[in-house]
């Protein structure tokens, strides 16, 4: 009976913190929103510590991705913004190419597109050039409650492996771009 009424505390207190969790399923908390080409977009908000060979470039606990989910009214992926090797400090961080090749800027920004029910890429695109117009500023984070928010704007092009034979590369502005999130720790 002891061990009955141990294990059924036990199974208590965990549901009972997963009822109170800020987060969904998958580990996403906020919201993310910008416009691409003048067009209003809009997703969820992911921030996750980078771990393992994702973690190339980053000192201990100083580098985080944030991902922004964009779906339609079935749930189905239509499109991923992706800030990857953010710094966990406040300020504004120019954007790199896709890979962080500069070891003073590693951050960097990628937008793709999805189609079918959310597992078909149609288009990958990353920051073309490395500059001013291209930036993340992180506005305000709280490493003790995980809060981080903030604004980002790129330009982005389409990788040539998307784009069809002949024709040039499409280009995304991404504009008034504002986020708030809550990093997800395991």
């Amino acid at each position: 009976m002891k061990n009955q009424l141990i294990f059924l505390l036990l199974l208590l207190s965990l549901t009972t913190c997963r009822k109170d969790s800020v987060f969904d399923e998958h580990g996403f908390y906020g919201k993310g929103s910008a416009k691409l080409n003048g067009v209003p977009w809009s997703g969820k908000t992911g921030v996750f510590f980078k771990t393992g060979v994702w973690a190339d470039f980053c000192y201990s606990d100083t580098c985080i991705a944030i991902h922004f989910f964009h779906r339609n009214q079935y749930g189905e992926l239509r499109g991923k913004i992706t800030l990857d090797h953010v710094p966990l400090h406040t300020g504004r961080h120019t954007l790199n190419y896709a890979w962080p090749v500069s070891e003073d800027v590693l951050c960097a920004l990628s937008y793709s597109e999805w189609t079918f029910d959310g597992d078909v890429v149609t288009g990958d695109y990353s920051v073309f050039e490395q500059n001013d117009d291209n930036y993340l500023d992180i506005t305000d984070l709280n490493l003790k409650t995980g809060d981080i928010s903030g604004k980002f704007q790129a330009t982005v092009v389409r990788h040539e492996f998307w784009t069809p034979a002949g024709q040039q590369p499409d280009t995304i502005r991404i504009t008034e771009g504002t986020f708030i999130g809550k990093i997800f720790r395991e």
